[in-house]
């Protein structure tokens, strides 16, 4: 089954064991209401499932986050086992500290595991930047958590404060993980950070996040509320699940959602990112003067100064900003330019070395087709007619190339009157196909047809888990027998690690 329908299926049990278990929680319907923590590990099952599927599409070197992530939901999955054993089969409660709080207190650090392994794998974020940032969010949620919800607890609650402490725990490591995502999000300069399987993940964490909330709030205040909050954790490791597998699609099939977010959304978010700290500090001095009526030279004194500190930090935070774009794009001009051939403008050797060494450590994700594509008797057209002809007409053939492939092909100069096209995903079939439309629109240029220009296509194909040397080697050979055929012709290979089949044309 393809990631995409796995996708679909996947989503749809979720979607149905959800549906059912708001139904059961919502009607009451005995006796499966009673026993809503066991329909809730059904969820987290599910979610364990998604997991496996996603890991299994993901490259080796970025599985690494989703296994901590996939550990964390087993670990829940032991606790809230554990906690039914304990409730249906003993009869007793297990009560708070607990064998099952080991198994949760151990979810959450795997948690934590797998955020700084997510983090690690962005080589472009900034761990000074990312740790200043993470400590000014937690001293900032420490102090609202002391003020709102510690403080108030502990005055008001007659628990045991070993139980209370642990009871408080889960929310304050929410905290931190919410606001690493968050703050991670906001300094990570690589696209893949805003694609729809981050979201998802920070969802996930949003929901896990207050249903802790929640929670602490009932056992403090004797709600009897946490029945309805038990289907907030399996949605969230759900979504977790979901994040996994959508990640895989977006690294087989690269995101252009960087292409349709607007400029004004760009500054939105570093606006947000800059004044969020200003904001939580003037709040905090703000809770301060009325909760202490505070009024006095030193107190306005203090306040001023901060103020014009943190205009003057606005300004230069914006100057940074507007000079790291300058160089951003100074940087990715010249990477362009390295990576581009001057003459046809197609991608030059370096950079298709570069994409063939990317599809050789990823090639367990997808089929790979290859069309390797040479000028016939070039020296001849360079001699009759001269290099600026011979110069011309190998910018024509590039442009029947570009009009021919998909957005996700790559098209390079491989050498001198050499072209070589990159297909993801395609088969033999597809690989025919592609080689037919440049041939077609080689034939349909007049310009290319006055110098009696021909092409030699070599193509091949290989499945999922192949040997990248073996393809470029197939499709040379192809393009070879081409050649030795007479030219002016299309010869695929075999499908690799498929039944032998054989495709010649013309």
């Amino acid at each position: 089954m393809t990631i995409e329908a796995s996708k679909k299926c996947q989503i749809a049990v979720m979607m149905a064991y959800f549906t059912a278990y708001l139904t059961i929680l919502i009607t009451d319907l005995q006796p499966l209401s009673a026993y809503g923590d066991i329909i809730e590990l059904v969820g987290i099952g599910l979610a364990l499932l998604a997991f496996v599927t996603g890991i299994r599409a993901h490259v080796k070197k970025n599985r690494l986050p989703w296994i901590c992530f996939t550990l964390t939901a087993l670990c829940s999955l032991l606790g809230e086992g554990l906690w039914s054993y304990y409730d249906h089969v003993l009869g007793i409660d297990p009560g708070s500290p607990s064998l099952c709080d080991v198994f949760f207190v151990t979810c959450i650090l795997f948690c934590i595991t797998g955020i700084i392994a997510f983090l690690r794998q962005d080589k472009s974020i900034s761990i000074a930047g990312f740790s200043a940032d993470l400590i000014i969010s937690l001293v900032a949620a420490a102090g609202l958590i002391y003020i709102f919800l510690i403080f108030p607890a502990i005055q008001n609650s007659e628990q045991a404060l070993d139980a209370l402490l642990l009871q408080i725990s889960y929310p304050v490591f929410d905290f931190g993980i919410l606001f690493g995502c968050l703050v991670f999000f906001f300094n990570a300069e690589r696209e893949g950070y805003r694609r729809n399987s981050f979201f998802l993940m920070v969802l996930g964490f949003i929901i896990v996040f207050l249903a802790d909330q929640i929670n602490l709030l009932s056992e403090v205040h004797d709600f009897d509320i946490v029945t309805l909050i038990e289907p907030l954790w399996p949605l969230s490791y759900c979504l977790l699940g979901i994040s996994c597998i959508v990640s895989a699609q977006e690294e087989a099939q690269p995101s252009h959602l960087a292409t349709f977010i607007s400029p004004l959304r760009e500054n939105i978010i570093e606006l947000i990112r800059m004044l969020v700290p200003y904001a939580i500090t003037f709040s905090a001095l703000g809770f301060i003067y009325i909760r202490y009526q505070l009024h006095n030279f030193v107190f306005y004194w203090a306040m001023f100064l901060l103020v014009i500190l943190s205009i003057r930090q606005a300004f230069m935070l914006m100057s940074n900003k507007r000079l790291n774009r300058e160089l951003r794009k100074l940087n990715l001009k010249a990477t362009r330019e390295a990576q581009i051939d001057f003459l046809t403008k197609l991608a030059n050797r370096r950079h298709i070395d570069d994409v063939l060494a990317h599809y050789s450590e990823e090639s367990e994700n997808q089929p790979l087709g290859l069309l390797f594509i040479d000028i016939d008797l070039f020296k001849t057209i360079n001699d009759t007619f001269g290099h600026d002809a011979g110069d011309k007409a190998l910018c024509n053939v590039a442009d029947a190339i570009r009009l021919s492939i998909r957005d996700s092909d790559i098209a390079g100069r491989f050498g001198g009157d050499e072209f070589i096209v990159i297909l993801p995903g395609a088969d033999m079939q597809a690989v025919t196909v592609v080689g037919e439309r440049i041939r077609a629109h080689i034939r349909a240029n007049q310009e290319l047809a006055s110098l009696n220009l021909s092409l030699s296509f070599g193509g091949a194909s290989m499945l999922p888990g192949g040997d990248l040397h073996a393809l470029l080697k197939t499709a040379d050979k192809a393009l070879y027998a081409a050649k030795e055929a007479g030219r002016d012709r299309l010869v695929v290979a075999p499908c690799l690690s498929s039944p032998a089949t054989q495709t010649g044309l013309d």
